[in-house]
């Protein structure tokens, strides 16, 4: 009886210590497959960055990784505005100037820091000169006047480049210049003689003669608050400068004042940054 239970002791001993070493092993088996995992893995990213970096068999250069672009750089940006404008017109640094106004419209392309315009003005230009100023062939009968009142309508069609200088969330400023052509639609002229018993024609009129092609040199600085995606307001500072005589008198007329805008965007899917 001895025996026999000392016998079972022993059995029951061995399949605990066959069990200890079963469970080691168990565990061990899954450290390794940890391992290789791990390893494989490593080994993976390692040849994805050999292949990246490995240079090209035809030329020998490796090859970069793509770069990606921000979604709006480098992309033009069109847009239309309405124009109304107020200024002083006239000759020799605007002596004589009078009141005129402008409304039209205008087309522009934007493209990083630059800014491209055209379109359309309709121009009303009244302004005084002196005789000396007055250019004609015409010789007076009995005296010459004394000044010459003018009243000019038009159309101005600019071509213009803007270079943005300053720029703050929807704000900007930008200066520009550029030149103008002229169409001359009508011209009015009424002359002034000075003493009490002057004589002379009163005046006369030229209808759609005259044209001044980029003829005008335009000088500006605009403000930009965009309001929106799509809607902005601007305001602009401008002087325009003859580089040929304009119209029948030949005269040398100058222009100055600001201009209001109210511009739409046409292809803009972004608010401004």
């Amino acid at each position: 009886a001895v025996a026999a239970n000392t016998s079972s002791k022993t059995v029951d001993n061995d399949k605990k210590e066959l069990g200890t070493v079963d469970a080691q092993n168990s565990h061990a088996e899954a450290n390794n497959l940890t391992a290789n995992t791990t390893t494989a893995t490593a080994s993976g990213k390692e040849d994805e960055t050999a292949a990246q970096a490995r240079p090209d068999e035809a030329t020998g250069v490796v090859a970069a990784k793509p770069k990606r672009r921000s979604a709006g750089v480098n992309r033009a940006i069109f847009a239309i505005s309405a124009i109304a404008t107020t200024d002083m017109n006239g000759v020799n640094s605007l002596q004589g100037a009078r009141v005129g106004g402008n409304i039209g419209g205008l087309f522009s392309v934007n493209v990083n820091k630059w800014t491209f315009t055209t379109g359309l003005m309709y121009s009303i230009k009244p302004y005084k000169e002196n005789f000396a100023d007055y250019h004609t062939s015409y010789t007076f009968p009995y005296q010459n006047p004394s000044t010459i009142g003018v009243n000019c309508r038009m159309l101005d069609i600019p071509l213009n480049v803007n270079y943005q200088v300053y720029k703050n969330r929807g704000n900007k400023i930008t200066i520009g210049s550029g030149l103008s052509s002229y169409i001359i639609l009508r011209e009015d002229y009424k002359f002034n003689y000075s003493g009490a018993y002057a004589y002379g024609p009163a005046g006369y009129s030229v209808i759609n003669k005259n044209r001044n092609i980029l003829g005008v040199l335009n000088l500006d600085a605009t403000y930009d608050h965009q309001i929106n995606s799509k809607f902005g307001i601007s305001f602009q500072p401008y002087l325009k400068l003859p580089l040929s005589n304009v119209g029948a008198s030949q005269a040398k007329l100058q222009s100055a004042g600001v201009a209001v805008g109210f511009s739409w965007n046409l292809n803009s899917f972004k608010k401004p940054d």
